[in-house]
């Protein structure tokens, strides 16, 4: 009898090691488990430089926008002074007139004279567009002696002697002069700012 409960004693105890040991092993592998999954949760440095790299790229890019968008403004205002610029040509048949910087005949109105400012606007200033610049300065290059701007209906206009001038939507090559003497009122502009009419 005594045999027996000693047996017994060491079966139970034999037990009891055997599950301590299992359920340590279940624990430790409840523990790696979301040690795993909290590791796959986690970015990997190499993720980490990829969105880095990706913010980076995208700033560059709007940076590059923006100065692509202020280059283009700039370009815009340099064109229209250009354009201002006036120039003088001979043309045989009415010796040296005023022209643009591409050569087009530049003219002048009658009746801005009489009025002394600018009165060709809404459906004239389409068929004689004028020569139009960004602001009351005097774009560089020509002569205040000679040249001058004036603000009208058109916006600031560039004028000499007063005459305030304009292109002719007709004319589609340098040299010509098809607005000249039209309804007796628009002439070729000479060196002096006086309108040529013969």
């Amino acid at each position: 009898m005594k045999k027996n409960s000693l047996k017994m004693l060491g079966f139970a105890f034999s037990a009891a090691v055997v599950f301590a040991s299992c359920g340590s092993d279940g624990e430790g592998s409840s523990t790696t488990n979301d040690q795993v999954a909290t590791t796959a949760d986690e970015p990997s440095s190499a993720e980490v430089t990829t969105t880095i790299d990706d913010v980076a790229e995208a700033s560059t890019t709007a940076v590059s926008g923006a100065t692509s968008v202020a280059g283009a403004a700039e370009t815009t205002v340099n064109a229209d002074e250009s354009a201002a610029l006036v120039e003088f040509s001979n043309t045989g048949s009415f010796g040296d007139i005023a022209v643009n910087s591409d050569g087009m005949t530049l003219y002048g109105f009658v009746p801005d004279l009489d009025a002394k400012k600018v009165t060709c606007e809404g459906g004239c200033a389409t068929a004689w567009p004028p020569v139009t610049v960004p602001s009351e300065e005097l774009p560089e290059g020509l002569s205040a002696e000679l040249f001058s701007v004036t603000e009208g209906p058109n916006g600031f206009q560039l004028q000499i002697a007063d005459v305030p001038l304009y292109l002719y939507q007709s004319d589609s090559a340098p040299g010509d002069t098809k607005g000249q003497g039209v309804g007796s009122k628009w002439y070729v502009v000479g060196p002096d700012g006086s309108l040529i009419k013969s």
